[in-house]
């Protein structure tokens, strides 16, 4: 069987519906192969366009499932005499559309004497065409389904859930830098203003686009061999999808401001500079609230206030601070650490001794014990244990939320709660990470 065009005499084969299951006369919908740059398969009703397969990748259609049979031997022919798909297969089998626009593969069955379903392709939301606009894609596994792709921003912000087109979140510019964010696993957008250069390799596909300022994004055009071929788009990208697992999608790289690429990274790290240092902060914090206890031996009595008065958001004391506190002058059990003693303290209900005597008027309790029991869930022995900075945020910020209780500080041995006296040593070092800007 073929669906294509015969260029000799120019008939072209296509599946019409029928109007209904008792009326054999031809329906609305239309199943063809489109011949245009490269071949896919696009389902109509009446000139509309409904549905489509990806592009031929040299080895199928992408954005459908394979049909997994030894039996099916299926290719793309083009030579002088017509462009067409083409399958064999060894049984009686009907390939036919449904009233309802959906295409069916029906088996004969000798012991039945009847034809059986061997498999329906329908469509769900996201195989609607166009169903996320212009430079959206459709996920069927989020919600809502639709979303702008990176570098993109909805036109309109009245329909926040289905964006109708989706534009440059920055004007194209030909004389700045621009770089490629790559999209994988998904249906490459529509064919509609593109060009096809044969036989190059992905990155001299990537030199063209960069060539052509308004080249908006490229991928292979046939994956067989490690890919080769270059499709470029300089229009709007039209009905991409994400693919689920079980079907084999491509990879597309769409053009983006370097300037854009830059602001991304610039967020992570700066993320990672503020946690690092609200971290630096809650330790530091939980070393002040149990500064006293070296200040007086570890005897729970009140220290002066001019013993405590430490700058407690001066980051250059905060970080020479951190780098002198080892294990056993800070956390550690073998030199009694503040940390250390204060999770003793926790432990045995007797936090709140924890308070300075001068602050102890003018302070909420409630507030302090939070406090303390976040400082020592920022130090506890196993990485896992020990929550983000934004869960730690969120739990100080909110005296309501429920926290787990804190376990053993770091380096702590279960040894020294029975024996104070005895010193305790870990292999494990510390290290500290100083940041310097790129």
């Amino acid at each position: 069987m073929k669906l294509g065009r015969d260029l000799k005499t120019n008939p072209e084969r296509y599946l019409t519906s029928w109007k209904s299951a008792d009326d054999l006369s031809s329906g609305d919908f239309i199943f063809k192969l489109d011949i245009r740059v490269l071949p896919q398969i696009s389902v109509y009703k009446g000139s509309m366009k409904i549905s489509r397969s990806g592009p031929w990748n040299g080895v199928s259609f992408g954005g459908i499932p394979t049909i997994s049979t030894s039996l099916l031997r299926q290719d793309l022919v083009h030579n002088e005499d017509g462009f067409y798909y083409m399958y064999e297969i060894d049984i009686p089998v009907i390939i036919k559309l449904n009233q309802a626009g959906e295409m069916q593969c029906l088996i004969w069955k000798e012991k039945s004497g009847g034809w059986d379903i061997m498999y329906t392709v329908s469509f769900d939301s996201c195989g609607m065409y166009g169903k996320c606009g212009a430079n959206g894609i459709c996920s069927i596994e989020k919600t809502p389904i639709c979303e702008c792709l990176e570098g993109f921003v909805p036109q309109s912000l009245d329909n926040k859930t289905l964006p109708e087109t989706c534009v440059r979140s920055s004007p194209f510019n030909c004389e700045r830098e621009d770089r490629f964010i790559q999209l994988g696993g998904i249906k490459l957008p529509d064919l509609l203003e593109v060009s096809l250069i044969e036989g190059i390799s992905l990155q001299e596909c990537e030199a063209e686009c960069l060539k052509n300022c308004s080249c908006r994004a490229y991928a292979n055009s046939n994956v067989s061999k490690g890919g080769r071929g270059c499709l470029m788009w300089f229009g709007d990208l039209i009905d991409i999808r994400k693919l689920l697992k079980d079907v084999e999608g491509q990879d597309i790289y769409v053009r983006v401001p370097a300037s854009e690429i830059g602001l991304e990274e610039l967020q992570d790290t700066l993320f990672l500079v503020v946690s690092v240092i609200l971290g630096m902060l809650m330790v530091f914090l939980s070393f002040c609230i149990a500064w006293k206890m070296t200040k007086n031996g570890g005897n729970g009595q009140g220290s002066r206030k001019e013993d405590i008065e430490i700058p407690l958001f001066d980051l250059s004391t905060i970080a020479t601070a951190t780098n002198n506190f080892s294990h056993d002058n800070f956390i550690g059990a073998g030199g009694f650490g503040p940390v250390y003693k204060a999770w003793l303290i926790w432990d045995k209900k007797r936090a709140l001794e924890l308070i300075d005597s001068c602050f102890k008027d003018s302070c909420v309790d409630s507030e302090v014990l939070r406090c303390i029991k976040v400082g020592l869930l920022c130090v506890q022995m196993l990485p896992e244990d020990r929550p983000c900075m934004s869960s730690a945020i969120f739990m100080l910020a909110n005296m309501g939320a429920s926290t787990p209780e804190p376990r053993h500080p770091g380096f702590f041995d279960e040894s020294s709660a029975d024996d104070k006296k005895e010193e305790l040593h870990s292999k494990n070092p510390v290290t500290i990470t100083t940041l310097e800007g790129r």
